[in-house]
């Protein structure tokens, strides 16, 4: 039963939502203004192609941490489920002898 609440638990860390780093619209907002419109275009590029490199790194460290949470949460279930199944068996077998 432990393990069974041990897996729900983990599971749930791992579909929790959580802040993810994304391109600010307060910087969306000013690409039509006099800064972004008469910047060099490289330079515009430049700044926004870091932003979502940063954006996809932060994501990526996240799924990655998800990915470990979730695995764990398979094995502790498979494990309470094994133990159930041994548990039953034992019974079982008890019983009819």
């Amino acid at each position: 039963m432990l393990l069974l609440i041990a897996s729900i638990l983990v599971s749930l860390l791992v579909l929790r939502p959580r802040p993810v780093q994304k391109l600010a619209m307060q910087e969306v907002v000013r690409y039509p203004t006099a800064e972004f419109v008469y910047t060099e275009k490289a330079a515009v590029q430049g700044r926004t192609l870091r932003g979502l490199v940063t954006s996809l790194a932060s994501l990526r460290d996240l799924s990655d941490v998800m990915g470990r949470r979730l695995r764990w949460a398979y094995v502790v279930f498979a494990a309470g489920v094994i133990c159930i199944a041994v548990e039953s068996f034992v019974l079982g077998y008890h019983s009819v002898f």
